[in-house]
This record gives C-alpha cells, sequence and structure tokens, in this order.
C-alpha cells in the first residue's frame, strides 16, 4: 500500500516536472511585431517628456515676476535649460545628452523648489519624468531623430 502511494506520487511529480519543462522551452508569441513597434514607442517616449519640459520651461517663466533678487537669474536659467532640453529631445538631437542633462535639471529643480520659491511639482511626476528620461538615455532616441545611440 505505502509503496503503490510512493509510485502514484513520484508519477505525479514526473508529470509536474515534465509540465513545467515544456513551459520553459515554448516561447510566448508576441501578437506585435516587435523590431519597429519599440523604434516608434522610444520617439513617443521623446515627445512626451519634450512636451512635459516645454510645459516645466513654461511655469517655471511664469514664476520669475514673483522671484526676487539672485533667484530671478537662477529661474530665468531653469526655464531657459528646460526650453532648450525640450526642443532637443523633440527634434531628436543629441537625446542622450538631453536627457542626461534633464534629469540633472530636474534633480535640481526637485530639491531647491522651496529655496527659489517654484511652485513644487507632485513627486510621482518628477519620479516618473526621471525614469522616462533614465529610459530615454540608456536607449537612445528612436525613430525620426537625428542622432544615433553612443
Amino acid at each position: 500500500m505505502m509503496l503503490a502511494c510512493i509510485k502514484r506520487n513520484s508519477a505525479r511529480a514526473q508529470r509536474t516536472t515534465a509540465v513545467v519543462a515544456h513551459a520553459r522551452l515554448t516561447p510566448m508569441l508576441n501578437p506585435f511585431p516587435t523590431m519597429w513597434l519599440a523604434l516608434l514607442a522610444y520617439f513617443i517616449l521623446r515627445i512626451g517628456v519634450a512636451l512635459s519640459f516645454w510645459q516645466l520651461a513654461r511655469n517655471h517663466a511664469a514664476r520669475i515676476s514673483h522671484c526676487s533678487g539672485s533667484t530671478k537669474f537662477i529661474v530665468a536659467t531653469i526655464a531657459l535649460a528646460e526650453l532648450f532640453i525640450g526642443t532637443l529631445l523633440f527634434i531628436g538631437f543629441s537625446t542622450q545628452y538631453a536627457a542626461l542633462a534633464g534629469m540633472t535639471v530636474l534633480t535640481v529643480t526637485a530639491f531647491c523648489n522651496r529655496q527659489l520659491g517654484l511652485m513644487p511639482q507632485a513627486r510621482p511626476y518628477n519620479i516618473l519624468l526621471f525614469t522616462v528620461l533614465l529610459s530615454l538615455f540608456i536607449t537612445g532616441a528612436g525613430a525620426f531623430a537625428f542622432d544615433l545611440p553612443l
């Protein structure tokens, strides 16, 4: 009786092992061809981040009149940098350098919002924008760009 139970459990374990091994060998089929869609996805990310940077530049430019002293120059510099980075990302020129500069500007504005008198951005928005910039820095510009990946 005990021997029959052991044989039955052994057979069940062998079938389970065979199913798991078969699942490892069969690849998942993708319903969409990913070769050209990947380049298009990077293009869409790049355009979305560029539009976000233009909006940030617009918001910071509107706050220049509320600043005083040396902070007015710093806020104007940040606004110009965001405008320039957004333009580089939009046309796809030096995308990886622009993404690196964008991550730097986002980090500076995230930590210096209160000191500069800027309106604070939502943290999830900054984290998402930073993550997309990091993705563009790693992967490159995608389709419809002037530069090639480093």
